[in-house]
Order: structure tokens, then C-alpha cells, then sequence
């Protein structure tokens, strides 16, 4: 949970204009385990709605085969044969700082190596790919039957799920306020705020987290507030801004309206 919590100080510096915060930020994501972030996350931006490419997931789709499909995509742009990475001649955004995040994660994977022995270095993998998976659970979260198989005409600039929990905000630099971060990606952590129209989560992510992974639960908590919120853009329904983050409210009686 540390690492992935670092994972939302890495985005926020990726984004930054700065060129050498944005390193620092590719090194830190490179810590974190995932040194693909950042090739990943801009491109994300820059396709909107895209479920063919696992940008988006599909309305119908678990969040298992979400993240298998996406993390598959990521692992071929990275590793793949002509990886972008590895390969001059194709283009990605800041190849360069891609591969200061791998270094940050090869440096880290060898201390952990000489510190602790085998056993070391195999925590630091499996705390890797948690922390991959977490990615991916984070953006389904995000932007679950927002793509261009549910929303044709909306995808807009990518919309995404908010949640309007102030601890929460606090605690991941307010990735919680999506909807308005990719309205304007370069803007701070500290000048966001709930966009007036974004679909409202009914819950905080904690709560959601755990909800995502058994589709059944999922779908019947987010079918209804999806439905409300494409019948009813410009008059959202949060649950609450509050401290605590574990408000949940039913929006079938309201999509029924």
C-alpha cells in the first residue's frame, strides 16, 4: 500500500511542466515497482474512451479481464518485440525517462537482492505486480462505462468517476477528482476540484476496491448511478463531502425516477 500510495506522487510529477520534476517522477514510479507508468499514463490521456486499446474498460467487462487485457497491452509496449523502449525509431512519449524508470526499479530489485538475499528480492517482485494490479483496479475504478462502448457521444476529453471524500482527496492527491483532472492534466493536485457535471462514485474507493472484484456486487451498485448520471449529467448525486469516506447511498430510486 506504501508503494502504491507512491504511485499517486509519481503521477502527480509526471504531469508537472517542470522536465526535471517529471524525471523524479518517472524514477519514483520506477521505485514504486510499475517504471511503466508514465509511458502508460500519457498515453491514456491522450486516447480518450478507448476500450480497443484497454485504455477504457468495457461496460461489460470484469475488472479480471480489464486488468489482464491492459497489463498485457503495457507489457508488449514495454518489453514486447520492437518495444518502443528499446527501439529509437519508435516513438512514445519521454523514451528516455521510461528507461531511467526501469533503471529505478532494476537499482531497487538489486538492493533489495543484497540487503535481504533471494527472499528480498522476490518480495520486491510480488510487491511489484500488486502494485501493477493496483494500477489497473484504480483505473477501472475510473472510468468503468465511460468508453466508447457505453458513451459514444461523451467521451469528450475522457471522462471519469469522482468521488468527493476530502480525506480521500487529501490522502492520493486528489486521483479522486479524475473527471477534472483530465480536463486540464497539467493543473495541481491542490486546484482541483469536483467537476459540476462527472459522474459521482456511490462510494469511497476503499469500499469500491473490494466491490470491483466480484462483478455481481459491482454491477449493482454501478448500473443505477451510471444510469442516473446519463439521464441526469448537469445534476449529479454525491455521497457526501465528508471527512470519512464510507458513505454509500443507493441511486436505483433515483435512475427509476
Amino acid at each position: 500500500m506504501t508503494l502504491l500510495f507512491g504511485t499517486c506522487v509519481a503521477h502527480e510529477l509526471i504531469h508537472r511542466r517542470d522536465g526535471r520534476q517529471a524525471v523524479l517522477g518517472y524514477a519514483l514510479a520506477g521505485f514504486c515497482g510499475y517504471p511503466a507508468l508514465g509511458m502508460e499514463h500519457l498515453a491514456h490521456h491522450a486516447r480518450p474512451g478507448d476500450t480497443r486499446l484497454a485504455e477504457y474498460p468495457l461496460r461489460s467487462e470484469s475488472l479480471w479481464r480489464f486488468a489482464g487485457r491492459r497489463l498485457q497491452r503495457v507489457g508488449m509496449d514495454l518489453f514486447g518485440p520492437g518495444a518502443a523502449v528499446w527501439n529509437p525509431r519508435v516513438r512514445i512519449p519521454n523514451p528516455a525517462r521510461t528507461r531511467v524508470a526501469l533503471l529505478a526499479t532494476i537499482f531497487t530489485l538489486a538492493a533489495f537482492w543484497m540487503l535481504a538475499g533471494l527472499a528480498g528480492a522476490l518480495l520486491y517482485l510480488v510487491v511489484c505486480c500488486a502494485v501493477a494490479f493496483g494500477i489497473q483496479l484504480i483505473t477501472y475504478i475510473q472510468h468503468w462505462g465511460l468508453g466508447d462502448d457505453s458513451i459514444p457521444d461523451r467521451i469528450g476529453y475522457g471522462r471519469g468517476w469522482e468521488e468527493d471524500c476530502r480525506f480521500q482527496a487529501w490522502v492520493t492527491l486528489s486521483i479522486s477528482l479524475h473527471d477534472q483532472h483530465h480536463r486540464d492534466s497539467r493543473r495541481p493536485f491542490y486546484r482541483l476540484d469536483l467537476s459540476p457535471d462527472s459522474p459521482r462514485l456511490p462510494a469511497g474507493y476503499v469500499l469500491l476496491m473490494f466491490a470491483s472484484m466480484v462483478p455481481s456486487v459491482w454491477h449493482r451498485l454501478m448500473e443505477p448511478q451510471l444510469a442516473r448520471w446519463i439521464l441526469m449529467p448537469d445534476s449529479p448525486q454525491s455521497a457526501g463531502r465528508r471527512i470519512t469516506c464510507f458513505g454509500l447511498y443507493d441511486a436505483r430510486d433515483n435512475a427509476e425516477t
